[in-house]
């Protein structure tokens, strides 16, 4: 049974939008887990992190106005699917950031991106939290989805500690 609670505050944000972060923290935290290891170059790997992010948003782009254009149903176009998209690069931004700033208070460049990845653990739960609440779910079922949502971040950790 799913219990659904009416929110006296408004959302600033829509669930797409959080979703759009969604999807960008966890490709930023893929390529941090992929590129992290002793060797590792901070400012590279957060160039990598948004550029994918980028790459990708432009591929969902361009797919969704082939798409489109070659179709007799209608879509939203081009630049609908951008707005959303662009959500996806705030993400590998805000990982980045910490993850600088990490490094130039003194860490070294795996600690960096251990800490970045631990912030966006933190983030996908926030984001699941929220989206559930936009949802209309109570508290508890929000607060099991931001569960959801971290686990999957935890576990991108996890293959960075297995794998370097």
């Amino acid at each position: 049974m799913t219990d659904y609670v009416e929110h006296r505050i408004k959302f600033r944000v829509s669930a797409e939008s959080l979703a759009g972060t969604i999807y960008g923290v966890v490709t930023a935290m893929a390529v941090i887990a992929a590129l992290a290891d002793a060797d590792a170059n901070v400012f590279i790997m957060s160039v990598v992190a948004i550029s994918t992010s980028i790459a990708l948003a432009l591929t969902f782009v361009y797919s969704h106005w082939l798409a489109g254009s070659y179709s007799d149903q209608p879509h939203g176009g081009g630049r609908v699917a951008w707005r959303f998209e662009l959500k996806a690069v705030v993400g590998p931004v805000v990982l980045s950031v910490v993850m600088v700033l990490v490094k130039l208070g003194g860490a070294k460049a795996y600690e960096a991106a251990e800490t970045a990845m631990w912030v966006g653990v933190v983030a996908l739960f926030v984001l699941g939290f929220r989206i559930a609440q936009h949802g209309g779910r109570s508290n508890w079922a929000a607060f099991r989805f931001g569960l959801l949502d971290s686990a999957i971040g935890a576990s991108l950790v996890l293959a960075k500690v297995i794998v370097h």
